[in-house]
């Protein structure tokens, strides 16, 4: 949900630093400067078949597009935020299908662990980033994909030995 252009995330964070590049959707997107190193959307198929899987075991995806939340079960995740989401840009359940005609580059999913492995068992190319046992869930990305790989890209672009470089993030 936040800005992945360098030029907008010093804005976001006050100017209190410039990065030169930004490794964004867990390094789907990847920015050094102005030239884009990557930028790779969820395939249409994968996306496809994710969504009905998911739909038809009521596992919880999420994803933003253009500032809108979408989500396949709000009531799942009401229930394990406990609190109403009312108060955040969510679109009704039902355009969350409309996902399908549009360029996203991953999804969150809501799930106990469980259902995680469940989903990396049926989709052997992508792999679920986990967000640990408190937050629970994670980044549904195409195997191989990470912030590592995108650290990885800006390197090479710059010729340069990764123990050379800096990263701040999550």
């Amino acid at each position: 949900g936040r800005p992945m252009e360098p030029k907008d995330l010093a804005a976001f964070f006050d100017e209190r630093f410039q990065p030169d590049g930004v490794i964004g959707a867990n390094a789907q997107y990847v920015v050094f400067g102005d030239r884009i190193l990557r930028r790779e959307y969820m395939e249409h198929g994968l996306k496809t078949r994710l969504m009905a899987f998911a739909q038809q075991r009521r596992y919880c995806l999420t994803c933003t597009w253009q500032g809108t939340w979408y989500i396949s079960e709000p009531e799942y995740l009401q229930c394990v935020l406990g609190r109403k989401i009312d108060d955040m840009p969510w679109a009704k359940k039902e355009e969350f299908r409309t996902l399908l005609d549009k360029d996203v580059y991953s999804f969150f999913m809501h799930a106990p662990e469980e259902a995680l492995t469940d989903t990396e068992q049926h989709f052997p190319e992508i792999e679920i980033l986990r967000m640990g046992s408190e937050l629970g869930g994670g980044d549904i990305v195409p195997r191989g994909i990470s912030k590592s790989s995108g650290m990885k890209l800006i390197a090479a672009y710059l010729d340069c030995p990764i123990a050379d470089t800096v990263a701040i993030g999550d």
